[in-house]
């Protein structure tokens, strides 16, 4: 146990399906020691830590950055490295894969973890990169430290008795200190030959909804800066930062490397970054944000990337992305101004479901033409006002388990209200909404969630879309919070953190978001289907894994653009 009562360090011993045991160290800096540890981690963030060749768990910065992390994590040996049973391959990219694998799935089974992120150093960031792209495609993040990418490069800093063993006898035994003992690696032609061919180019398949950190020291005298630069160019959603003077063991910089890769993770930098990259949909031709005079909170909530999609829905016929310019969200639609309905024309929306109680309803709440206004209140048992039920039932607090367990109850509340938007898509689906509350974020909020999650876009992705309904951003892409300006006082409660546990509730009561419609709003699971086809676009042909930038459209009417 570490001195610091914020953190619990505990060594995991986990079998891999060869009977080995992969040893590492699981550090909990979010969810800290509890009497129950499982359910202290159910749905709670896992990074894991991965070292590169002769490498070990507590090699270079990795013991410093587990203890500095703002979430839980495990660093661990490869088989054959550090403490792990084995025997260790110079370029075996199947074992480590498997390794990625093995350790990740126990975290998820035996403590109920969510894969946040992988980061990995030198030869292990190869193989990262490797399983992002191809094994494991919803990972939220990798961080890249020292990796290679011209790995013919590596030839030149390999040691000359290496090459002259290999020409002569076509195998070098080669040995190097690692934790205190020697290490010592069979190397061969064919093994050479297999670490020059590690699939590094496949990080341009990345998928947009994995966010790449390259880190890379100037001085680094193994893989040169070029490697660096490479990635970033290749890579669809990344970010580059160069440690001046750090060589590629980051000696002497232990502390300037922590503090990158924390700053990237700090929740002020992730939100600032989704919110930036995601202003636009369409690779940057349509916004996502719409600015229009009077309307706080005015957003398209299509564009998303579904990648939790599984069985008959799972067709590889191409990527599957929440349809554009169909459903819209906003805060309440009471100062109706020309530029208010010269927007919602432009746009053709035809309908505007409003979630709020009739005694918030305002005089200057006015019917447009050509658009029919639907007011079906979320609670409809007692007329609330709009914050009676959101303190009855906790939502004003400031722990995130007890916002979600509100959440739950304005979901079970308004089961039969959301009901009548998803038979709107059902039954009209080339005719796009608007949905708003007061504020346009807790109704709303739990309206979208459902949306999202039904269409199979990510509980990451859900929950950070979720926080930008906080958020306001103007046109230089800087954030102002929007509810300050509308008076809201629960703001700052109501973001990132309150809709991942929110998600882990929803999944522990419902299980998905079909079975809700089906178990709480009365749908039959063909008509779930339905409406899930409505909700999505595949593209056939897309040009790259990467996603929305690059995909070519269907030839679908409904997904003509508005200039707005």
């Amino acid at each position: 146990m570490s001195t610091d009562e914020q953190y619990k360090t505990t060594e995991l011993r986990i079998k891999n399906a060869f009977g080995q045991v992969i040893v590492g160290i699981l550090e909990q800096n979010e969810t800290k020691a509890s009497a129950s540890l499982v359910s202290s981690t159910r749905g709670a963030r896992i990074g894991l830590i991965c070292h590169g060749i002769f490498g070990h768990k507590n090699y270079c910065y990795q013991e410093q950055l587990a203890k500095s992390l703002p979430f839980d994590n495990f660093r661990f040996d490869f088989r054959g490295s550090g403490d792990s049973e084995g025997e260790a391959s110079f370029a075996c990219l199947q074992d480590d894969l498997d390794d990625i694998d093995t350790v990740l799935s126990y975290l998820v089974k035996e403590y109920g973890y969510r894969p946040f992120t992988i980061i990995a150093h030198s030869k292990g960031a190869g193989t990262v990169l490797s399983y992002a792209a191809t094994r494991n495609r919803t990972l939220p993040h990798i961080v890249n430290v020292s990796g290679m990418y011209y790995l013919s490069d590596y030839l030149k800093i390999l040691p000359k008795q290496l090459h002259d063993a290999l020409e002569t006898k076509g195998t070098y035994d080669w040995e190097m200190k690692s934790a205190n003992k020697t290490v010592k690696v069979r190397v061969t032609k064919e093994e050479l030959q297999q670490f020059l061919n590690l699939p590094v180019h496949l990080v341009e398949t990345m998928p947009e909804t994995t966010s790449v950190l390259t880190i890379h020291g100037t001085a680094d005298e193994q893989v040169s800066v070029k490697n660096a630069v490479k990635y970033a160019n290749l890579i669809p959603n990344h970010t580059l930062k160069l440690i001046i003077g750090a060589t590629h063991n980051y000696k002497g910089y232990t502390k300037a490397i922590v503090a990158e890769i924390c700053e990237y993770f700090s929740a002020a930098f992730l939100s600032q970054r989704f919110f930036q990259r995601n202003r636009w949909l369409d690779g940057g031709v349509v916004p996502r944000v719409i600015n229009v005079e009077g309307l706080l909170n005015f957003y398209d909530f299509g564009g998303w990337r579904c990648t939790d999609i599984s069985g008959d829905d799972a067709n590889e016929v191409g990527e599957v992305f929440v349809r554009e310019r169909f459903m819209f969200r906003c805060e309440k639609l009471s100062k109706i101004t020309q530029e208010v309905i010269k927007a919602l024309h432009k746009l053709n929306i035809k309908k505007i479901f409003d979630f709020r109680s009739s005694v918030e309803l305002e005089t200057q709440d006015v019917n447009i033409d050509g658009i029919e206004r639907v007011h079906i209140p979320v609670f409809v048992e007692t007329e609330y006002t709009s914050d009676e039920p959101f303190e009855s039932w906790n939502i004003h607090s400031h722990s995130s388990q007890e916002i979600a367990l509100g959440y739950l109850q304005v979901l079970k509340e308004g089961a039969k209200t959301y009901a009548k938007i998803f038979h709107h898509i059902l039954e009209n689906p080339y005719t796009p909404f608007v949905v708003h509350c007061s504020v346009g974020r807790d109704r709303t909020g739990l309206f979208v969630m459902l949306a999202l999650r039904l269409a199979g876009v990510s509980d990451e992705v859900v929950a950070r879309e979720y926080e930008m309904i906080t958020e306001k951003i103007n046109e230089y892409g800087k954030i102002e919070n929007a509810s300050a300006r509308s008076g809201s006082l629960r703001t700052a409660n109501h973001r990132y953190a309150s809709m991942v546990r929110t998600l882990v509730e929803f999944h522990k009561t419902y299980h998905s978001a079909e079975n809700f419609l089906v178990n709480e709003c009365g749908f039959s699971v063909d008509q779930v289907k339905r409406i899930k086809c409505n909700l999505v676009v595949n593209y056939g042909t897309v040009s790259s894994a990467s996603g929305a930038s690059s995909r070519k459209r269907e030839d679908d009417s409904i997904m003509k653009k508005a200039s707005l």
